[in-house]
């Protein structure tokens, strides 16, 4: 989906506790030797949503970083913060440079939160900061790009069948906001 189409989705669902949203990104880590890193770019209620806790410091809080750009922070999987930081908790609040961006550190996520991924990326970053990270792609201002993964939890008292009815009202009816766009939903 695009992110205006998740935005969409985000706020006229019923059927779910929360949709999250996704996108993988190709990492540089500067310093003196430069380093490619796996990262994800999320939506802010990413961690909430999915269960996810930190090990120490914090994840992103829910709707905290909504303006593009205005939420440089990032949080580190359980692996890379070993492997890259030597276990040092001291990491928390200090700055990383991630494609010429300087983000700051703000927790280290639990050592089993792997999130909806099936491989554990290095780094979580907001996803309103994509044209930070990769400033010659304007996604968050294309409404018919599709370049995120959308992932919901389905509320105690829905049924699969009621929440696939849901998404499938409400994908029509942007298909008639988004022109020449058909959405496709599997829920």
């Amino acid at each position: 989906l695009s992110y205006a189409e998740y935005l969409n989705y985000r706020d006229k669902v019923n059927g779910f506790a929360g949709l999250v949203a996704s996108s993988d990104v190709s990492l540089y880590v500067g310093g003196n030797k430069v380093e490619r890193i796996n990262g994800l770019m999320v939506t802010d209620n990413y961690f909430s949503v999915l269960g996810g806790t930190s090990s120490f410091g914090r994840t992103f809080f829910d709707r905290e970083c909504q303006t593009p750009l205005q939420c440089p922070t990032a949080v580190l999987s359980y692996g890379y913060w070993q492997r890259k930081f030597g276990s040092d908790q001291s990491v928390v609040g200090s700055s990383i440079t991630l494609n010429r961006q300087h983000f700051t550190v703000i927790g280290v996520a639990a050592p089993d939160f792997h999130g909806a991924e099936m491989t554990v990326p290095d780094v979580w970053i907001p996803l309103t900061m994509q044209e930070g990270l990769m400033p010659e792609n304007k996604f968050l201002s294309r409404p018919n790009c599709s370049w995120l993964t959308v992932v919901g939890r389905l509320k105690d008292n829905v049924s699969l069948k009621q929440a696939q009815a849901e998404m499938q009202l409400i994908a029509s009816q942007m298909d008639q906001e988004y022109p020449g766009r058909r959405s496709i939903i599997d829920v």
